[in-house]
């Protein structure tokens, strides 16, 4: 049975080709038999005797559409180019023209085991990708197919199969770099610069702003946020002063050297005496300090210590009686100790009862 449908196919593909090539463009309903590419016509009329034996209608027309090269059915298909996919033509551009070149009838009648054969040694798409790991620098271009990190490798040629088939160039680096935290740039710390980095003014009493200026430096190739911190600690113990106005989060520029001016108000009651101030930058999520350091740089002054020599006596008991009165500027009166924007009786009560030398 099985040879004699072979004969039946041979004697019917003879016959056809007996009328092919006919007279009519193979690509529309031309009205005769037949048409005038033999290859099409043979690939129409074998599937479709009709075409040959009575009428090269829009039937026909539509399958040398379907199936011949002459009517724009070339590359790409819609079968893989690696294996046998009965159909004219391959999903892969390149390598359907690269092999239609050298032997037509892949794309004319059907990509049968020799194309296929021949893909899988002209085609990188029929290459088998190497392992990953490969030697190269998975992080730069590397002159070679796949990378030397086995992770990242993988990730990137799932993305990007030319980059393990035939060459990790700098688009797969690029993809690395996006991808893979083993091209993530390395973040260097930022840190405290003792120069320039202080407090002001160097003696203050309660109720008093000091101005806190930080230097950071950051090295790093990429910003770092950063938490600004500062407190005081007096000298010979005591409680340790912090305010919120240090303690705020700021971006650092990368590879840029930033002064950070932050503000912190003296509280009242506060300890007079030589205070140690520590100036912090910590990370903002986890609060690890990063880098810091401490100077003696701050004195705190009893209330009524208007000479800033460290105790309240007659001389500070004369100027605040020169005071005396509305000040002419409310943020530049020292002896409006209460902050009322006038010399008047409580002030000299604080200036009393700070009567003195620093405690």
């Amino acid at each position: 049975m099985r040879g004699l449908v072979v004969i039946l196919v041979v004697v019917l593909t003879r016959a056809v080709a007996g009328q092919c090539p006919g007279f009519g463009d193979c690509c529309v309903a031309n009205g005769s038999a037949a048409c005038d590419n033999a290859a099409c016509c043979v690939e129409v009329c074998t599937s479709d005797p009709f075409c040959c034996s009575v009428q090269w209608d829009l039937n026909c027309a539509t399958l040398a559409n379907n199936l011949c090269a002459v009517c724009g059915a070339g590359c790409p298909g819609t079968g893989n180019c690696c294996s046998d996919n009965g159909t004219p033509a391959c999903d892969d551009f390149f390598c359907c023209e690269l092999v239609c070149t050298g032997n037509p009838f892949c794309c004319d009648v059907s990509w049968d085991a020799l194309c296929a054969q021949q893909a899988g040694v002209l085609c990188s798409a029929c290459f088998p990708p190497p392992d990953c790991p490969g030697g190269g620098d998975c992080c730069a271009p590397n002159g070679s197919p796949s990378c030397d990190d086995a992770e990242c490798c993988a990730i990137v040629c799932a993305v990007d199969a030319f980059c393990c088939e035939s060459l990790w160039d700098n688009i797969c680096a690029d993809t690395a770099a996006q991808l893979c935290s083993l091209c993530a740039p390395v973040c260097a710390d930022p840190v405290l610069e003792a120069p320039g980095t202080g407090i002001s003014p160097e003696s203050a009493s309660a109720g008093d702003q000091l101005v806190v200026t930080y230097v950071v430096a950051n090295p790093s190739v990429c910003g770092f946020p950063l938490r600004l911190v500062c407190f005081m600690a007096p000298i010979g113990g005591g409680p340790t002063l912090a305010s919120p106005e240090c303690d705020e989060v700021v971006t650092s520029q990368a590879g840029m050297v930033g002064t950070f001016t932050r503000c912190f108000n003296v509280p009242a009651p506060v300890l007079p005496g030589l205070y140690n101030v520590t100036y912090q930058i910590a990370d903002p999520q986890s609060g690890a300090v990063l880098d810091a350091f401490s100077g003696l740089d701050l004195v705190i002054l009893s209330q009524g210590d208007l000479t800033g020599d460290g105790e309240v006596g007659m001389i500070d008991f004369l100027l605040l009686l020169k005071d005396w009165g509305p000040c002419v500027f409310c943020a530049n009166c020292p002896a409006d100790f209460d902050r009322d924007c006038q010399v008047g009786i409580n002030d000299l009560l604080i200036l009393l009862a700070n009567w003195g030398g620093l405690v």
